[in-house]
């Protein structure tokens, strides 16, 4: 990718004029397919990140408590209430997410249960930045000792998105080159020529 946008414009030849006209004549489509493939590597980048730099930690908590991840970011416990649902009943409850001195973030997470199917689910609050995402879970309150309560954090998430959107503006730029290279080669194509009027009847 770099590697042949170098190629192109040849840095190391000739003045700075020559390599703004080289930079000049790199086609729409170039750019297109280079532009993808940054947004690739920025996935691939944010998936490796995301997975081998999580860390969770899983504590219980009462109303009031928290816990600290790596990186100084503090999942506090604001307050759980009962909220039925139109087939489930369900305890959500409410966090709070900070870094340092930074804004506070608030996030809700949910533990429902399905009385038709006898079945519980874990709802997962999730608090976007642009370091990476927390994600906060939910259990069956457990006695005097709280709620258990898993908050992760993932690094690098918000990568996957930046990644993703370039690779597929990269792709609809792409296209929008094939499609406009397509008319310039069908407006070329010469039209046959007319047929000349009929000769006049000789005299």
């Amino acid at each position: 990718m770099l590697v042949d946008l170098l190629a192109r414009i040849d840095p190391l030849k000739g003045t700075w004029t020559d390599r703004r006209e080289r930079l000049g004549r790199i086609g729409a489509g170039v750019w297109a397919m280079n532009l993808a493939h940054l947004g690739v590597a920025i996935v691939a980048l944010g998936a490796a990140g995301a997975g081998a730099l999580r860390t969770e930690r899983i504590v219980f908590m009462t109303e009031g408590a928290g816990v600290t991840l790596p990186g100084g970011r503090q999942v506090r416990l604001v307050e759980v209430e009962h909220a039925p649902g139109p087939n489930y009943a369900a305890e959500r409850a409410l966090f709070e997410v900070r870094k340092g001195r930074g804004a506070v973030q608030t996030l809700t997470a949910e533990r429902r249960y399905y009385p038709v199917r006898d079945t519980e689910t874990a709802e997962a609050g999730i608090v976007t930045g642009a370091g990476g995402d927390v994600y906060v879970t939910v259990g069956l309150r457990r006695d005097e000792r709280g709620w258990p309560v898993s908050a992760s954090f993932f690094p690098f998430t918000i990568w996957l998105w930046i990644g993703s959107a370039l690779a597929a503006l990269g792709g609809a730029l792409a296209m929008l080159d094939h499609a406009r290279a397509a008319a310039r080669e069908r407006a070329a194509v010469q039209l046959p020529p007319k047929m000349g009027a009929a000769p006049a009847p000789a005299e």
